[in-house]
């Protein structure tokens, strides 16, 4: 473990995560606010086990306030806010 610290060439990867994004923007409604939506696609393998995550990105300018923007989001689409890396997600997929 020392030398995996000292050495890269001692290094091995712990799994591999493969991303597909895809970028969408829109306009609030009302408004000529653009909001920018980033929905990834993250393919999980170690070995023979694989799985997916899927992560969504919304964006928008420090100038703009949008209230109840992530409760919009998760209602519509059921999805959940997490604040998280996608490294943790990642390897809890991976131990099922």
């Amino acid at each position: 473990m020392l030398r995996a610290l000292v050495d890269p060439t001692y290094l091995r990867p712990a799994f591999e995560l493969e991303t597909v994004r895809r970028l969408r923007r829109g306009l609030r409604e009302g408004s000529d606010n653009i909001v920018e939506f980033a929905y990834d696609t993250v393919t999980v393998r170690k070995g023979e086990v694989s799985g997916e995550l899927y992560e969504l990105e919304v964006t928008v300018s420090a100038q703009q306030e949008y209230p109840g923007l992530v409760e919009e989001v998760e209602q519509a689409f059921s999805a959940r806010l997490i604040l998280a890396d996608t490294v943790a997600p990642a390897r809890r997929l991976l131990d099922h």
